[in-house]
């Protein structure tokens, strides 16, 4: 174990007050009621449902998408963050690669015409790093082969573009509350949904999944506290250097 200056990879900063404020949620369930009218407001969404993760977000959308539509075949990015590919599998359903454009990260659209078919249940349409996609071009796409456009804000929550705000152009949008998003709960994810059908078939499947248990609510506030110490460049070096933590590690669940 090296003790010394090391920069942790992605961080957001959490306050003693965020800590506090999520705590007392932990025992106030109405305010969850609260923050999803408040977020729904702010970007105009019909329907807000708040999920364990950014991934979890994603399962919930495909698994409500999945029972309006019998297609099987996700188009998503050939270079994202894996939790995406990862929720595809999840849901059993098909994923199909589109190439990107190395100068922006967006889709290669030559390439997303001839992909998007019959069989296409949705496209992932992604905002890595916070650089917008071109979601009006992959919306047209949508359109004409009526294929779900799923807009992925995970690294992009609160970023516009042309006055819009990313995330709520497409079908439904998702964002992420992980460790070095814009917003950071320690864990967390968003789900947007525009219209009344898809969100009523997302509420079916988030009832579903249960709520978790005051356990992992506790184990989520006490990795907020510890991240909110040790993200500090003159203390990461000790995280880092525990193997256990598997820090670096990326396994495909």
């Amino acid at each position: 174990m090296k003790i010394g200056r090391t920069i942790p990879p992605a961080a957001a900063p959490v306050s003693a007050r965020d800590l506090l404020r999520g705590v007392s949620g932990l025992f106030g369930g109405r305010f969850l009621g609260t923050i999803e009218n408040e977020i729904g407001e702010y970007f105009g969404a019909e329907s807000v449902f708040l999920s364990s993760s950014g991934k979890a977000a994603l399962v919930l959308i495909l698994r409500g998408l999945s029972s309006l539509q019998p297609r099987k075949k996700v188009l998503i990015p050939a270079y994202t963050c894996y939790s995406v590919a990862s929720a595809v599998v999840h849901e059993g359903l098909e994923i199909a690669l589109c190439d990107v454009d190395p100068d922006t990260l967006d889709f290669d659209y030559a390439q997303l015409e001839r992909l998007a078919d019959s069989d296409t249940l949705c496209i992932v349409s992604t905002h890595l790093f916070g650089i917008p996609s071109d979601v009006d071009r992959t919306r047209a796409i949508c359109r004409r082969n009526g294929i779900f456009l799923v807009e992925d804000a995970a690294q992009a929550m609160g970023m516009e573009t042309g006055g819009r705000l990313l995330g709520t152009a497409g079908d439904v949008g998702f964002f992420s509350l992980g460790r070095g998003k814009s917003i950071t709960c320690g864990s967390g994810g968003i789900i947007l949904a525009f219209s009344r059908e898809i969100g009523e078939s997302i509420r079916e499947r988030h009832r579903e999944s249960g709520k978790e248990r005051a356990g992992e609510y506790l184990r989520s506030i006490a990795e907020a506290f510890f991240m909110k110490i040790f993200l500090d460049p003159s203390l990461y070096w000790f995280p880092k250097g525990l193997p256990f933590l598997g820090i670096g590690e990326t396994k495909f669940d």
